[in-house]
């Protein structure tokens, strides 16, 4: 559309390709001077707009203003916010459509925006989108880093589509006002295996992130930058097993992008037991692969890869035996490759069934944890157990004295529990059955009932800076969320949210 010397297009980032549900819906509008000198024009980021989402569906109609929110104790904004562009020159601004409109369900719509500036009425035409439906798979979420952390990382599969795509959030967490979260397509595959995102070593914090899954016999990595740039590439895997990406990639980097060095672990079937290979990857040229690694038998349980620097990283995994639950761990050095295996801990079967491990860096140490649950009797409350030990980085050896236990009460009847670690590896577990969602602290002796809307699932832990637990879940009407848990001590309440 042409007014006066100005040329204004309006379009949406997907072009008749039916969106994710959750994914970005960005407006993308192109303001171009045509004229012979510069000319004024709306500054979008900040300018009053409206938005107009049909149902083509239902036929409703959903209206939405957009302006900018006020900040107190400053001077009222410009009703009518301007850039200037030059003879022959564009602006490009994207503008996201959650802002204004709030979450999208599954349907097909028609979009239409219009904004009011002096001389400059503007109105799109009609944009048609598709959402898919909510179908979500292969959950993967971490901080982006061992120790305190300012993002969180999210990946998972939408199963709805064909092939399946890969989805990654990425929320701001820090003590500052949280940001909208960012939800991006990072790839695609037909059933692709469980995405995982990197961690950086504590205290650094990467504004890269890495996104990595295993489909087809290829390893997919992909790189999203702080402006969303999305770049993959695929690699050939190593042949003859296979293989599947631990959780996390780990990732970090020198100020200005230097020392860059991504690696990932991969675990794969063989035989009674079970063959561990990881791969670096430094420069374009592609990963250099280490030589397999053979455990005993034994069926694993649960595996991680935690960075201690950007060259050395321990892969610490636990697996079942005959009679007991063994804990493992290997150290990784890029000059020496893998390291000899440690044993860290073996738990009897009796202490219960596994249900999650974690592990966390406090200063030169790594803290582990693993928790387990016992049923007693149907219906009656049931014994939940945490072991939880240390390993010291520097001298490449476990931390003095034994593995610790902690035993605790649990619901009734089969859980889902998981166990996360918050600053100062201090450990907090969720359990969720079927009435509701629960959390338990080393330090509390009795449960923490959480909210939460009937039907959630997938729900898990992050902790942002400090030791107030605030959980992620996967509301089956909206999708995912994150919301503080009230802690019940006398005058306070953590009830924000992210």
């Amino acid at each position: 559309m042409r007014i006066g010397d100005l040329e204004i297009l309006a379009s949406l980032n997907r072009d008749g390709d039916a969106y994710s549900s959750q994914e970005d819906v960005y407006l993308k509008v192109v303001l171009k001077n045509l004229g012979d000198g510069p000319a004024a024009i709306p500054y979008l980021l900040e300018h009053p707009a409206e938005y107009v989402l049909k149902d083509k569906g239902t036929g409703s109609e959903k209206k939405a203003a957009y302006a900018p929110p006020a900040t107190p104790g400053t001077p009222e904004p410009d009703p009518h916010p301007e850039a200037s562009v030059g003879p022959g020159d564009s602006v490009v601004y994207n503008l996201l459509v959650r802002f204004p409109l709030g979450f999208i369900p599954a349907g097909t719509y028609s979009l239409r925006y219009a904004f009011d500036f002096p001389g400059l009425p503007f109105a799109s035409d009609w944009m048609d989108f598709t959402v898919l439906g909510l179908k979500v798979g292969g959950i993967d979420l971490n901080p982006s880093s061992t120790g305190p952390s300012e993002r969180l990382h999210l990946a998972w599969i939408d199963l709805a589509a064909k092939p399946q795509r890969i989805l990654f959030q990425r929320s701001f967490i820090g003590e500052q006002r949280p940001l909208v979260p960012r939800t991006l397509v990072v790839g695609a595959a037909d059933a692709p295996g469980a995405p995982t995102s990197s961690i950086s070593p504590s205290g650094m914090d990467a504004e890269v992130v890495w996104i990595g899954w295993v489909a087809q016999g290829q390893l997919a990595l992909t790189r999203v930058t702080g402006n969303d740039s999305v770049k993959g590439r695929t690699f050939p895997l190593p042949a003859k097993t296979a293989w599947s990406l631990v959780p996390n990639l780990n990732y970090s980097e020198a100020p200005g992008g230097s020392n860059a060095v991504l690696s990932g672990l991969l675990m794969g079937k063989d035989g009674q037991g079970y063959s561990f290979t990881g791969f670096t990857l430094a420069d374009s040229s592609g990963p250099a692969w280490l030589q397999p690694f053979r455990l005993p038998a034994g069926d694993m349980l649960a595996a991680r890869l935690i960075p201690f620097s950007p060259h050395r990283r321990m892969a610490l995994w636990i697996r079942k035996g005959a009679d007991s639950l063994k804990v493992e761990g290997m150290e990784w050095d890029d000059t020496k490759g893998f390291g000899p295996l440690s044993r860290l801990a073996e738990i009897p079967a009796s202490a219960g069934v596994f249900k999650s491990l974690d592990a966390c860096m406090t200063g030169s140490r790594m803290v582990w944890g693993v928790a387990l649950h016992k049923e007693v009797a149907p219906g009656k409350p049931g014994t939940l157990s945490l072991v939880t030990h240390g390993w010291n980085a520097l001298e490449s050896r476990t931390a003095a004295g034994v593995p610790k236990t902690r035993s605790f009460q649990s619901r009734p009847g089969p859980l889902r529990i998981v166990l996360k670690f918050a600053e100062g590896a201090k450990a907090w577990v969720l359990e969720r059955d079927a009435d509701g969602t629960w959390l338990q602290a080393e330090e509390r002796d009795t449960l923490i009932a959480v909210e939460s809307p009937r039907g959630t699932g997938s729900e898990s832990l992050f902790f942002r800076n400090r030791s107030i637990p605030k959980i992620l879940r996967l509301n089956p009407e909206t999708g995912f969320e994150s919301k503080g848990v009230a802690i019940p001590v006398e005058g306070e309440d953590d009830r924000d949210e992210d």
